[in-house]
């Protein structure tokens, strides 16, 4: 097992991916309240695992893990413990605590990293991961997480509490279409004298087979005409709270009030409306699509229509398959504009050997708005270069030899494609009162053409 204490975005250790025969199955889930000064508590390891984790946080000065646990991660005030054989159960500490255990039915030796940031619902990555997320008490109203309807199979709650002191555990299994097991363990503390005090997220990601390069498929390899009324079977609508990246504004959500079929478009709609979802409110909502499939070389074609607005940010981009994390899986961002929308913004984003991000961009700024019509908006992705386009007008050429050390070039991997419509955050500036309250990016159709294409990666 590899230990990585990270920022969000830092880079994960690589490892063998594991073939889906050996998807590991979620055996059972146990938590407790909390060890309120000093003391010991009984947490009882689901019977019939082969491994077991278990996340520990709290305001104590040491922890004393039961027989068979060893200290995998992390410190006293949380961490993350393994065990493999008979795991005892009684923890004790000097001050509070505390403790979540799953069980799995097969040793699994996954990457441990550990993630300050949001809570958001688990997703598939390529490789065998066990992602811990270290939250401030103010992040966390309420402490446990509900899942995007028809995401969750099954879920064991328990809840205990001492004065004001509140511990809550969620845990959630996801059945993955490839035929994987998605395990979210989701544990909060709150404590209204104490907003220092942390709390966790575990989340336990079973992986999808290794890509193999395959041939390019000549001509339209893929393509989305948005014809069918309904959005179809080829993405997957993204759901996660404001704030949540860039410090944008909006909750994505899958509802059809922000993603919805009209006549041949799809409308990715930017609402502005009091939302709220587990527990975290936001003043805009809207819609963000990711394809099922990842693709390799091609061109890559939107024929789109951005909508104009103090804040908003549309964006149609391409993003690595998630194997050692961004941005080391690289981001290529074909389209990007802002506010007024007069600038056609085109950035790849890629990883040093410090290690650290870097990325290289250009602007596009013909006359008049983007605004105004539809426009298609293209990139040609080669082994040696990238060509940026719109309307059959390349104004940026990259070449893979411009990329010199510390640099590296990442975009020799599978890439999907991303539709969104952001609202406020660190580039754009904030809203205000001249913001739309309806405002819709359309997007008339997607082709990938000359493309390596990986179908039902996520």
């Amino acid at each position: 097992m590899s230990v990585l204490l990270a920022r969000r975005g830092a880079i994960a250790a690589s490892r063998p991916v594991a073939e889906v025969a050996d998807f590991p199955q979620l055996v059972g889930a146990t938590a407790t309240g909390a060890i309120p000064v000093s003391g010991s508590v009984t947490v009882t390891p689901p019977v019939g695992a082969v491994e077991w984790y278990a996340v520990t946080s709290g305001e104590t000065a040491t922890i004393t893990p039961p027989s068979g646990w060893t200290l995998a991660g992390g410190d006293v005030m949380w961490g993350v413990y393994v065990s493999t054989s008979s795991p005892g159960s009684s923890w004790a500490c000097t001050g509070s605590l505390a403790v979540a255990v799953i069980g799995l039915d097969r040793a699994t030796s996954p990457d441990l990293v550990f993630v300050p940031g949001l809570i958001s619902p688990p997703i598939s990555v390529a490789r065998p991961t066990l992602a811990v997320r270290v939250l401030s008490t103010e992040e966390v109203s309420p402490a446990t997480v509900t899942y995007p309807s028809g995401s969750t199979l099954g879920r064991a709650t328990v809840s205990a509490g001492t004065g004001e002191t509140e511990y809550r555990i969620g845990v959630a299994a996801d059945a993955h279409p490839d035929g994987g097991v998605i395990y979210g363990a989701t544990w909060g503390v709150s404590n209204d004298t104490d907003p220092t005090r942390p709390s966790l997220t575990l989340t336990f990601t079973s992986v999808l087979p290794a890509w193999v390069p395959t041939d390019p498929t000549p001509g339209l390899a893929w393509s989305e005409e948005f014809n069918t009324g309904a959005l179809s079977d080829l993405w997957l609508p993204v759901y996660w709270p404001a704030g949540y990246t860039n410090s944008e504004e909006q909750a994505y959500t899958p509802r059809t009030d922000n993603l919805t079929l009209s006549g041949t478009d799809l409308k990715i709609r930017a609402l502005r409306e009091a939302y709220d979802q587990d527990g975290y409110s936001a003043a805009f909502t809207s819609g963000r699509i990711i394809s099922k499939a990842a693709f390799r070389l091609g061109k890559f074609e939107a024929r789109i229509k951005v909508p104009a607005g103090k804040g908003l940010w549309p964006a149609f981009w391409l993003a690595g398959l998630s194997v050692a994390g961004w941005p080391a899986d690289g981001e290529i961002d074909i389209m990007e504009m802002v506010n007024a929308m007069t600038t056609q913004n085109s950035t790849v984003h890629g990883v040093t050997t410090v290690p650290d991000n870097w990325q290289l961009s250009k602007s596009y700024t013909p006359g008049g708005s983007f605004a105004d019509d539809y426009h298609v908006y293209q990139l040609t992705w080669t082994e040696t270069q990238m060509l940026f386009g719109v309307d059959d007008h390349v104004f940026w050429t990259l070449n893979k030899s411009d990329v010199t050390a510390p640099k590296v070039w990442p975009f020799d991997n599978p890439q999907q494609i991303i539709l969104n419509l952001a609202v406020g955050g660190t580039w754009p500036g904030a809203t205000d009162g001249t913001t739309p309250s309806v405002s819709e990016m359309l997007v008339d159709w997607v082709h990938v053409s000359d493309a390596e294409v990986y179908p039902n990666r996520l």
